[in-house]
């Protein structure tokens, strides 16, 4: 799966990576992509490695990237979080917030931290980590102390903040850092949800400390919103945001509260006056608040019934209440503010909106006179790059001052493969294996063995052709059985299958089932055959065999021809011999004595009249047959017809889901399913087939039916919601590993991997991965067994390194039942690597 990094807006100083040529960037632009089969448009620069200081940060060679993880932007700076915990940087870098020398990043450096990374915060030139076990680490601009150090003195290099680390351990139990943000001058930290600290400038009361300090250098808290120190009542902070210099803090129960700078009534009180202590703010509406977002000087509030409300700055105008804007009834998942603008993801992450000023190319919009946006309005360029069968999604999105960030993913990939699914019923309809089919046909003492619905959809005549099980004697047709097979053929694979050599006509099937389709009425799935069979037949003739060709007609002369297809041909066969004789090269012509006086009398007469039948341009033959195809529609047909299927899968011990499908198709399709029904036709004859016991969960269950729908059809529509189980069905009914959809479904899941689906899904993965381990430990180097595992060695990894990173996490969630899912020996392993410790 490609991921991509697009940026838009300021990119003077690389603000955004693009380079240092380019100023302003109005066309979404690749920073970086994670496909590592593509050469990426912007590489990542090269540089030695320098070890900045002993705790931090170090410089490497270029990447390789999976992943986007997330994405972080300051004012004129920005972060990415990749796979690995791999950490990127670019930007202005004016005081050294980009964690290197105070120069221009103008293309993505690659960095290395020791300690996992849980969050990152940028301001106005200024930068915060924060690990996953609550160590916080800070540098960069510092005149008004707001990185918390007790100084106003810059830090040029990350350095771990003591003073924020006591408030980690001022207790029995660990305290957690639920939450850090940063505004132009000041910082807010969130403990547990509950406990609040702030320090740097509070020149507009934006600390909502009880303070008349201008600047506060260590972490100073806050009491309570309501500014009554006898107020014990806790408010567990969801979400909070800080503007340039106000705040915005959400509430677990659905409360906001503002305070801080409000000159163009971004506070949304119905004044411009600065507020600083936190004040409750009235919602114009009832609906839960879902985001909370804010700007130098606006804020933003969206709701859970897709409602965006914005006060503020908006563009020349101050609006100092709460004002709804027109997202055009899109659902809406995410918003995102600029200095002076505003993004939105809708429509399932799948389109992206945005207003406000454009002085930079910030909105997708060329910077000229009149291109700012009062109301919303669509990036078209991200739009037209939506139109493609794998449409983009966004993933993650952060805004700078000037300029846009936002990371993407193959929100679905649709897969429609035909090929497996013929090439699995023309071999299993060759072995005739007698349990799979329901229908018996015999042409000239020849028995076929048939699924009758699929035929019946395909071609309804075919079944009163032969004798079927119920009848006594045979039906006479005319059809051999050779020709009868090829019929057979091309109705389970869209494709005539034949052995006739290129450069002789030494059958007449091909001849006879053309002219006996002729002579049925015409019907919709047989257009294609005609087609095929008539291009075969004018390809095949030759100066070698044109007069065995024109004899052969005697065989056929009373066969009935409404729709003139015998005529046509003859005539064409004619055509080409007299087109010989014009040549004076009838005696060349391999038995020409056959011809008698009457046939040479009217070629003569008649055959300069016929025209010729042209041979098709091979290119041209296939996209005319690809559009008289039904082959999809028939099977979609079978599919879902009420009554279709001869066995009735259960997917429950309950019996409330079942499936009826096909056993010739789904046993063709699938080897496992094969064979369950391989054994339980063996013993039973009864057509309830349990499968229960391989669902795992419901999620499984769920997606039954759009797997069965694959079996018929090679349809599949891969997203980031089914990604995972879908790999887990495909393990558990033995699918082929090679194959498009299980390689999409890998890169997919490798996206949407986390603590609450990984061990389920390593679950299903663990038999091949045990395999992998004993490989390993005997040294194998077999390159074909190598190959055979490697579509899913890299989800495995990924399972193994993402338990292995939340080790802890999944032991205090799941307890003892990690051996549930995990075997021992895989337990062991990862709980050894946890404890660098080694098992002998």
């Amino acid at each position: 799966m490609v991921q991509q990094l697009f940026g838009i807006g300021d990119n003077s100083e690389g603000v955004l990576g693009l380079g240092p040529t380019l100023k302003n960037d109005w066309n979404p632009t690749p920073i970086f992509q994670t496909n590592e089969s593509k050469k990426r448009r912007n590489q990542v620069k090269e540089s030695p490695s320098k070890e900045i200081n002993e705790d931090s940060i170090t410089k490497r060679k270029k990447p390789t990237i999976r992943r986007i993880r997330n994405v972080y932007a300051g004012s004129t700076h920005s972060f990415v979080i990749a796979d690995n915990n791999k950490l990127y940087t670019f930007g202005r870098n004016l005081w050294g917030e980009c964690a290197s020398p105070t120069t221009p990043q103008y293309n993505p450096q690659l960095l290395a931290f020791p300690h996992p990374l849980k969050h990152i915060a940028c301001g106005d030139h200024f930068t915060f980590f924060v690990t996953r076990d609550n160590r916080i680490f800070c540098w960069g601009f510092n005149h008004y102390g707001q990185l918390g150090l007790g100084t106003k003195s810059n830090q040029p290099n990350p350095i771990h903040n003591n003073h924020i680390a006591f408030l980690t351990s001022d207790t029995k139990e660990p305290r957690k850092v639920t939450h850090i943000v940063c505004g132009a001058t000041h910082t807010c930290i969130v403990m547990d949800h509950c406990d609040m600290f702030s320090f740097g400038s509070n020149q507009y009361g934006q600390l909502g400390v009880n303070s008349n300090s201008k600047d506060i250098l260590e972490p100073r808290h806050l009491l309570s919103f309501s500014n009554d120190e006898t107020d014990d009542h806790k408010y567990f902070i969801d979400q909070l945001v800080c503007g340039r210099y106000h705040n915005v803090v959400l509430t677990q129960s659905n409360e906001v509260w503002v305070y801080g700078h409000n000159q163009y009534g971004q506070l949304g009180l119905g004044h411009y006056d600065d507020v600083k202590f936190p004040q409750r703010l009235k919602l114009p509406t009832t609906s839960e608040v879902i985001q909370i977002a804010a700007g130098d000087y606006h804020t933003a509030i969206l709701t859970a019934d897709s409602k965006l409300f914005i006060c503020g700055q908006l563009l020349d105008r101050k609006v100092h209440s709460l004002t709804e804007m027109d997202t055009f009834n899109y659902d809406i998942s995410k918003v995102a503010c600029g200095a002076n603008f505003t993004y939105v993801v809708a429509d399932s992450s799948r389109r992206l909106l945005c207003m406000g000023i454009n002085n930079k190319g910030q909105l997708g919009i060329q910077p000229k006179d009149g291109a700012n946006a009062e109301n919303p309005h669509y990036i078209e360029q991200f739009q037209e790059m939506n139109q493609k069968p794998s449409g983009l999604a966004i993933s993650n999105i952060a805004c700078g001052s000037d300029f846009v960030m936002y990371s993407t993913f193959t929100a679905e990939y649709r897969v429609k493969r035909m090929d497996d699914l013929k090439q699995q019923l023309y071999k299993q309809n060759r072995i005739s294996t007698g349990f799979l089919f329901d229908f018996r046909s015999i042409i000239q003492g020849t028995e076929f063995k048939l699924c009758r619905e699929l035929l019946q959809t395909r071609y309804p005549p075919i079944l009163k052709i032969g004798k079927s099980q119920s009848e006594d004697k045979e039906t006479t047709a005319n059809l051999t059985a050779g020709s009868y097979q090829l019929l057979i053929d091309y109705l389970y694979t869209d494709e005539i299958h034949h052995s006739i050599e290129k450069d002789e006509f030494n059958s007449v099937h091909l001849l006879e089932l053309y002219l006996y389709c002729g002579a049925q009425p015409e019907h919709q799935s047989t257009r294609k055959l005609e087609a095929l069979l008539l291009d075969e037949l004018v390809n095949r003739v030759s100066e070698r065999n044109v007069i065995s060709i024109l004899k052969k007609f005697d065989l056929y002369k009373n066969y009935e021809d409404p729709r003139g297809r015998l005529s046509a041909f003859k005539q064409h066969v004619q055509a080409y011999i007299k087109q010989i004789m014009d040549g004076n090269r009838l005696d060349q012509v391999p038995d020409f004595k056959l011809l008698d006086m009457t046939t040479l009398h009217d070629i003569l007469l008649r055959g300069g009249q016929y025209k010729l039948i042209e041979k098709r341009d091979p290119k041209v033959s296939s996209e005319l047959h690809e559009s008289l195809s039904t082959y999809f529609s028939d099977m979609v047909k079978l599919k879902s017809s009420n009554l279709s299927g001869n066995v009735k899968f259960h997917l429950d011990a309950e019996g409330q889901h079942t499936l009826r499908a096909h056993k010739s198709i789904v046993a063709a399709r699938c080897p496992k399913l094969r064979d369950i029904l391989d054994n339980h036709f063996r013993k039973n004859s009864d057509h309830a087939v349990h499968i229960h016991h391989l669902l795992q969960d419901d999620e499984m269950i769920k997606l039954m039916p759009e797997f069965f729908h694959f079996l018929y059809t090679g349809e599949f529509t891969i997203t980031q919601t089914n990604a995972i189980t879908l790999t887990r069905i495909w393990d558990i009914f033995n699918m082929p590993t090679r194959h498009i959809v299980y390689d999409r479904c890998q890169s997919m899941a490798v996206n949407t991997l986390d603590v609450t689906n990984v061990l389920p899904l390593f679950q299903s993965l663990q038999e091949e991965y045990l395999a992998n381990l004993q490989r390993d430990a005997n040294q194998s180097t077999n390159v074909s067994t190598r190959r055979s595992t490697s579509n899913s060695t890299i989800l495995q990894k990924e399972c193994r390194k993402l338990c292995l990173e939340n080790w802890k996490e999944l032991h205090e969630t799941y307890g003892a039942s990690m051996l549930q899912y995990l075997h021992p020996e895989v337990y062991f392993s990862i709980n050894a690597k946890f404890l660098n410790v080694s098992i002998e």
